[in-house]
């Protein structure tokens, strides 16, 4: 229970702040979300216009159940039960790799073959062949799935280690977003 899934509520009406009794409806609905163990009690800022509520899901906060849960059911209830004047939103670890997975499907789905596509269109123009835009990208494409299908292996079967395959992942997710940082020598 050391990693909760967190509900962060910010009052968007200025002129009323938050208190318990105002966000007792949405503490209770989380209650009620089959998969989570326990709900912690309604922490309040100094000036209380945010609140944070914590939940410790039944799942390995690094489960695929855990991920579901936290993008699916506890959004859901978020949704449903913020009080009117305010907004909330879903934090914690399984949030962050149900958010990374989801850019990441995007990603494989509609930037990867819209890139493919744009890029054999310039290869076609420069080298005025057709064969060769695609024998090009052809072995890009098995290049990179050789590497990675290596690299899981490696994880997978050489490292016990549960931590470092969750590492990998997380690795493999950001180097292909497009927000994440990059270095220039």
């Amino acid at each position: 229970m050391s990693d909760p899934t967190s509900v962060f509520v910010t009052a968007t009406d200025g002129d009323r702040p938050l208190t318990t009794a105002r966000l007792d409806g949405l503490s209770h609905a989380l209650t009620q979300v089959e998969g989570v163990g326990q709900v912690g009690r309604i922490i309040l800022n100094k000036d209380r216009h945010a609140a944070r509520i914590d939940l410790y899901p039944t799942a390995d906060p690094q489960s695929q159940q855990a991920r579901d849960l936290a993008s699916g059911p506890i959004r859901d209830a978020v949704a449903q039960h913020t009080p009117a004047g305010t907004t909330a939103h879903v934090g914690g670890t399984a949030a962050m790799f149900a958010d990374i997975s989801t850019a990441v499907d995007h990603d494989l789905k509609i930037v990867f073959p819209v890139a493919a596509a744009l890029i054999a269109l310039i290869l076609l123009l420069l080298l005025r062949s057709l064969l060769a835009p695609v024998a090009l990208l052809l072995s890009v494409g098995l290049g990179f799935a050789a590497t990675l299908g290596a690299a899981t292996l490696l994880f997978q079967h050489a490292s016990a280690s549960r931590a470092s395959t969750s590492l990998f992942h997380w690795c493999c997710s950001c180097s292909s977003l497009p927000w994440a940082p990059t270095t220039t020598s």
